[in-house]
């Protein structure tokens, strides 16, 4: 299932928007110790700490699976699905840094690129939805080192990085 991250806070829960909402309100939720497990091996890693590594953000689609249901308290509870895992372990395996975009669509991110001139320094723009890009960065080109260029032209979009030399250490 797919599902949009709500929120990350110091809790030991991701929230997951599903989409439903009618007869009430239904989020799916994430335990910590679930994406710690599925991500990092059982490492003891704070929330904010896992969403900083893996960027992941409010309004980042993310695919789940449901693993029960608490009908009274109308949440779900979930996990990342073997699609989603295996995304983050195909990054990782890469060694190539990546930046996401939230909130622009991949035509403004390819005129932001050859406005700034950085086309040289990406690979490729992979499109998670509408709204949701991802910049695949070459070889020794470092994500964060694009932000302030690519920033200033998209002042509303959100940017975060994937590096994966982060994960290894």
């Amino acid at each position: 299932m797919k599902g949009y991250i709500q929120k990350i806070t110091n809790s030991a829960v991701l929230t997951i928007d599903i989409g439903i909402l009618e007869p009430k309100m239904i989020y799916a939720r994430i335990p910590l110790s679930t994406l710690q497990s599925q991500l990092l091996d059982g490492r003891d890693v704070p929330l904010k700490k896992i969403a900083e590594l893996f960027a992941l953000s409010a309004d980042l689609p993310i695919n789940i699976k449901i693993t029960d249901v608490h009908v009274a308290e109308n949440i779900l509870d979930a996990e990342l699905s073997t699609t989603q895992i295996s995304m983050f372990k195909n990054w990782q395996g890469s060694l190539l840094d990546r930046l996401v975009i939230l909130g622009t669509t991949a035509d403004e991110v390819t005129l932001t690129l050859e406005r700034t001139r950085l086309n040289r320094d990406v690979i490729k723009i992979e499109s998670l939805g509408l709204f949701e890009q991802i910049l695949i960065c070459k070889l020794g080109t470092d994500a964060t080192g694009l932000i302030p260029r690519i920033g200033r032209y998209m002042r509303n979009a959100q940017l975060l990085v994937f590096n994966p030399k982060k994960l290894q250490s």
